[in-house]
């Protein structure tokens, strides 16, 4: 199923020029996400659906912060969804910014990302083969090329493979860089929901 917020009116501070980080601008938002809402269809619970209130809110947080691109905006909004609403599979996010200072009488200019979760999990992983890569190729050649072979392998395997790589050396409960890494979270939630084991 999808679960579709429409016009999310913010006022917000973006943009490449100095004024407009000063002015401001008005903006609209529109998220599609696509779940499983087969459960909450019978069940009637607010637990087995996309609550679009936390929608909403990641929404206006992210917005809030000013950021040159409008991409980049885009993408926090569809991480953190990724990250805090693991039902969610699939999102689109479209950012518009209204009347823009372009010279000329635009009604609005948006951009639209899209991004499955596989993609944006298998992305995390290849952050994480990275950064172990560098911290192990002084004592290994071997475990770092192991880094690299994973990129290539099929999501669930590469996800095994790394969270095995990963907890079997207790690089997470000891190591802070790791632990800080913004995609380690995504990585044991979903081992956790999925009863992996490793």
């Amino acid at each position: 199923g999808k679960v579709k917020v429409k016009n999310i009116k913010v006022y917000a501070y973006h943009g490449c020029l100095s004024q407009e980080t000063i002015i401001g601008s008005d903006y609209r938002v529109d998220v599609t996400v696509d779940a499983d809402l087969k459960k909450a269809a019978s069940s009637d619970l607010l637990i087995d659906t996309v609550d679009y209130v936390h929608i909403n809110h990641i929404v206006k947080e992210e917005m809030r912060q000013p950021s040159k691109l409008l991409e980049h905006v885009a993408q926090r909004i569809v991480d953190r969804i990724f990250n805090e609403i693991p039902k969610v599979s699939k999102t689109k996010v479209a950012v518009s910014k209204i009347n823009p200072p372009i010279g000329g009488d635009v009604t609005a200019v948006t951009i639209i990302l899209s991004q499955k979760k596989d993609r944006f999990l298998k992305n995390g992983i290849f952050a994480l083969a990275k950064w172990h890569r560098g911290r192990v190729a002084r004592r290994s050649s071997a475990k770092a090329c192991t880094a690299v072979r994973i990129r290539s392998m099929p999501l669930e395997k590469s996800l095994t493979q790394m969270l095995r790589f990963f907890v079997l050396g207790a690089a997470i409960s000891r190591d802070t860089s790791l632990r800080s890494h913004e995609k380690n979270g995504v990585l044991l939630g979903y081992f956790i929901s999925n009863k992996h084991n490793f």
